[in-house]
């Protein structure tokens, strides 16, 4: 028989340090355990599989977070800001030139749709007609 050397048993370790607003943050991983050391002084400890569960908890809600903040970013630029007198002289002028609610919304930094609610509001759309009964 073939004489071996000694078995060892290799462990991942894992060590993160981060500051968030000046606040010190420690996570040691080894094996199967893991251990998150906070700024006041606690000590989460989860099993490694706990921790994958909590992180893709995490990345799902800031993903869908993000998702939330790009959606506000797509928005037109003056939607929800109050129309000034010179630009409901401007919108006049150009819907009688265009009458293309599109582009204006292009123009105005709004939606189509508010640029037509506008417009009725200025009378140069009529409102749609109430429903039959």
């Amino acid at each position: 028989m073939q004489e071996t050397g000694p078995v060892i048993a290799v462990k991942k370790r894992l060590t993160i340090e981060w500051l968030v607003a000046r606040r010190h943050f420690k996570f040691f991983s080894e094996g199967d355990s893991a251990e998150l050391h906070t700024p006041a002084g606690q000590v989460v400890t989860l099993d490694i599989n706990e921790w994958k569960q909590l992180a893709a908890i995490v990345r799902d809600h800031l993903g869908q977070a993000e998702s939330r903040s790009a959606a506000r970013k797509a928005r037109p630029a003056n939607e929800g800001k109050p129309w000034s007198g010179d630009d409901d002289t401007l919108l006049r002028h150009r819907w009688i030139a265009s009458q293309n609610a599109s582009a204006l919304a292009d123009e105005f930094g709004r939606s189509a749709r508010f640029i037509r609610a506008r417009l009725k509001h200025l009378g140069l759309l009529p409102p749609k007609p109430a429903p039959a009964a």
